[in-house]
């Protein structure tokens, strides 16, 4: 989650909000790893 907490703009986003394309993003850019962008959100809110 500390990846998430810094928010988005620590990512060169220019606003704070998180949307299922940018968690995408994100998990693939730090693990390897393509999610559907659903299943993605799914996973960081359970």
């Amino acid at each position: 989650m500390a990846l998430f907490e810094a928010g988005p703009a620590v990512h060169g986003y220019t606003d704070q909000r998180w949307t299922p394309a940018r968690i995408t993003e994100l998990i693939c850019a730090w693990f390897g790893v393509r999610f559907h962008s659903s299943g993605a959100l799914h996973e960081m809110l359970t």
